[in-house]
């Protein structure tokens, strides 16, 4: 008996042990670019993280939850962050050194933020229902992302030394319903600032600007028979020129079965130039991000009936505890 329970402490111990172990963080950052990374916390209840999706119109695939950091030059970048099943946009200026990560806080308003680790400063800070698609009612979104609704606080310029930018569908013919908009486009913010809800065009000042783009179209039927809809939410960035005019333009995706994707660009309406080239982005389906693998898949064992855990993974480098 006294060798059975010395036996289960020592089963127990390397288990635990081995639950403890981390995986290894990377070398020290290029003194000379700046990073950025998302965040992930566990707790008895299990893990919460952030995650960067997007930069300057580079999808960033692999794990969903993921300590991953990412490069950047010094200079702008148009970004996109994950959180809680949502896409928030913002705008980074990037310096030498800088060590950016993505961080929330438990707050009724599940306010995300982003601060520089090199110098303990807060560089963008917004309320999680800023990233809502919708316009929804005061008690729905109470029901979802706090008490208040979406909040628009971009701010458009005027006069010569501003530009446009348009989004705008193209319209299609659709037995039976006619022409309609071939899907919905829409300018969601600008250098981090949230725009209003189904907004087409904007004026912006000129000079380096943040954008992050909206779209969503049909692509097939459910098992249910009701339409399934996917969606990307893809920032870039544009250099833009005082009194010019620019036009998204954009690759819908195929319908059917196997991965989707979005292709967007940016045109100068005068010159024909494209001005930001094509990015790609994998389509979403309501909650569900597109393009991802996961940390612990689950296998079926040759000539067994039960699903196979596979043993504990090492902590990731950036995990911390709450």
């Amino acid at each position: 008996m006294k060798l059975l329970r010395l036996a289960a402490i020592a089963i127990f111990a390397a288990t635990a042990a081995h639950a403890q172990e981390r995986e290894p963080a990377p070398p020290p950052q290029d003194p000379s670019l700046a990073t950025i990374r998302g965040d992930v916390v566990s707790s008895f209840l299990g893990k919460t993280s952030s995650r960067v999706m997007y930069i300057d119109g580079r999808f960033l695939g692999g794990e969903l939850e993921t300590c991953d950091r990412h490069d950047l030059a010094p200079g702008p970048h148009s970004l996109v962050v994950a959180f809680k099943g949502r896409l928030m946009p913002l705008r980074l200026d990037a310096g030498p050194g800088d060590a950016f990560v993505v961080k929330w806080e438990n707050d009724s308003d599940d306010t995300l933020y982003v601060v520089n680790e090199a110098t303990g400063q807060t560089v963008f800070r917004r309320p999680l229902r800023d990233a809502e698609n919708d316009p929804m009612s005061e008690t729905v979104i109470g029901q979802i992302t706090g008490t208040k609704a979406p909040s628009a606080t971009y701010i458009e310029p005027s006069g010569p030394d501003s530009a446009l930018v348009t989004a705008v569908p193209r319209r299609v013919n659709e037995f039976p319903f006619g022409e309609r908009d071939e899907g919905r486009i829409e300018i969601v913010a600008i250098d981090g600032e949230r725009l209003g809800d189904r907004v087409r065009s904007a004026r912006v000042a000129a000079g380096a600007r943040a954008m992050a783009f909206y779209l969503s179209f049909y692509v097939g039927t459910g098992a249910d028979y009701q339409p399934i809809y996917g969606w990307a939410k893809v920032p870039v960035m544009l250099d833009a020129k005082p009194g010019a005019t620019y036009a998204l333009g954009y690759e819908a995706p195929q319908r059917g079965f196997g991965p989707q994707y979005i292709s967007i660009w940016i045109e100068d309406t005068a010159t024909g130039a494209i001005v930001v080239p094509k990015a790609a982005a994998l389509v979403n389906v309501g909650m569900q991000f597109g393009g991802f693998s996961y940390r612990e898949p689950t296998s079926f064992p040759a000539g067994k009936g039960q699903l196979k855990r596979p043993p504990p993974k090492p902590k990731l480098w950036c995990e911390r505890e709450r």
